[in-house]
């Protein structure tokens, strides 16, 4: 591994980390509670103590990665660190509510933060004057999701897209105003780890799980006449997923496309996604499915259509995360790491592709070391050049990924430096030297073997009489 940081400095059981978006820091917690805030090479940069006994619950890097939220289990403090005065100050949420449940950054600006409270509430803060710049009170219940859109480079804006646990989806503008709704028809399937497609602001994802039961959720917020749309899922050659007619728009405000698409059962629930480019969404499984499902948006209707790649069903799935730079994916289960090619998955038929899929040789070593350790979150830097993950026993663990052309010029650049070395000119002064010590060296290992004086053995070779 690059680098490893281990229960000694994070506190043993499962820990929480989080990279900034420049991918020069990351900061981890555990059970300890204390905060570590550590450079890509792993050197210690600064410590952070929250002001509860309790756990932290979130971390998140705002945009420009100066500035780190965090809070804690059933506390309605907000803790903010400045990475550039290397101070942190801990502001207590007035709006109602018993303690604050999710936070995210707005894409928009470096010091507006969005905040959930336990009762529905949601308020913009804003960081630089310690003041609510807009707040938005659902009446709804406990916030279970949030996800910012990535700003229009046109418009400059961007949205917020909330799931309450009544089933009900909210997106709010960046004034969190409400822009439309969406309800899930039964009111037990909630729409969780709601994620918005980075290359387009008008897609969203997210999952409905009940149960046994596990949906992809996929939105298109765009604005089309609501009397055009037909809420539509349609699947081609797929023999396992199956349209779910699960999500309502006709009693809400919600203009668009909505659908849901079913797994089969054996897969067990979905555990994690994350967007590929623009079009396409990995799907991670708990009994070791990993699914890409390629999404096209028509003017009235959404198309699913799915590959599948297998690997080892003895293995329970923890995590995937995605890194579009490098077209990479990884995903961890019990003890193991895995990395696959995302284009391996994508072909022109899209039916049951199965790819072989190996342990990295890099981490092979490495990984063998944890023993029955359980691996439970990975996580891509932004630049796609290092992925970490993290154990059940508080350890967190990083290492460097290259890509096939870079091993390859790697070896072809240590071959080249091994031939210039060969074939470099020896001065002269360097050959003089070594052709003396090597005559010395000779001249004693003679005289050792022979019993024979070394002045007397140095008059014989250079011709001159000597008596023994």
């Amino acid at each position: 591994a690059k680098f490893t940081v281990d229960a000694r400095y994070i506190g043993k059981g499962d820990i929480l980390y989080t990279w900034s978006p420049d991918s020069k820091l990351v900061a981890a917690t555990g059970s300890s509670r204390v905060v570590q805030i550590l450079d890509r090479f792993g050197a210690l940069i600064d410590q952070v103590v929250p002001p509860s006994a309790s756990v932290c619950t979130m971390l998140c890097w705002n945009k420009t990665s100066d500035m780190l939220a965090i809070i804690q289990k059933n506390s309605k403090i907000l803790t903010l660190y400045n990475l550039k005065s290397r101070k942190s100050k801990h502001e207590k949420i007035s709006v109602t509510g018993k303690h604050i449940s999710i936070i995210r950054w707005s894409p928009g600006s470096v010091d507006q933060i969005a905040i959930a409270m336990s009762n529905g509430n949601l308020l913009l803060y804003n960081v630089g004057n310690d003041d609510y710049s807009a707040t938005y009170n659902s009446g709804k219940k406990r916030v279970v999701s949030l996800a910012w859109s990535e700003t229009d480079i046109d418009t400059g804006c961007c949205f917020l897209a909330c799931s309450f646990e009544d089933a009900l989806l909210a997106v709010l503008t960046e004034k969190l105003v409400l822009t439309q709704e969406l309800r899930i028809k039964q009111n037990q399937l909630t729409p969780t780890d709601l994620l918005f497609c980075p290359a387009n602001n008008q897609m969203l994802c997210g999952r409905i799980q009940n149960g046994k039961r596990s949906l992809l959720m996929i939105l298109s917020l765009s604005a089309t006449e609501k009397k055009h749309r037909r809420n539509s899922v349609e699947t081609h050659g797929s023999e396992t997923a199956s349209v779910a007619s699960e999500v309502s728009s006709e009693d809400t405000n919600f203009i668009g496309l909505s659908g849901a698409l079913e797994f089969d059962d054996s897969y067990g629930q979905i555990v994690c996604y994350d967007w590929y480019k623009d079009d396409k969404v990995v799907v991670g499984f708990r009994f070791g499915i990993v699914l890409l499902v390629h999404v096209e948006f028509g003017e009235d209707s959404i198309l699913l259509q799915q590959t599948r790649g297998v690997f080892h069903r003895g293995i329970l799935l923890n995590d995937v995360s995605v890194s579009s730079l490098n077209g990479l994916c990884a995903f961890c289960g019990n003890a193991s790491l895995w990395l696959f090619n995302i284009n391996d998955l994508i072909s022109e038929n899209r039916i049951n592709i199965k790819c072989t899929v190996e342990k990295t040789t890099v981490l092979e070593n490495e990984l063998d070391a944890l023993g029955s350790e359980k691996l439970v979150q990975v996580q891509w830097t932004g630049d796609g050049k290092m992925v970490s993950v993290s154990t059940c026993a508080g350890c967190l663990y990083s290492f460097d990924v290259l890509s096939f052309d870079e091993i390859e010029e790697l070896a072809r650049a240590k071959s080249l430096s091994f031939l210039n070395m060969i074939m470099k000119p020896i001065p002269l002064s360097e050959l003089a030297a070594t052709y003396c010590v090597s005559l010395l060296c000779l001249t004693f290992g003679l005289s050792s073997y022979m019993d024979v004086p070394i002045l007397a053995l140095t008059r014989v070779i250079f011709g001159q009489p000597c008596v023994i």
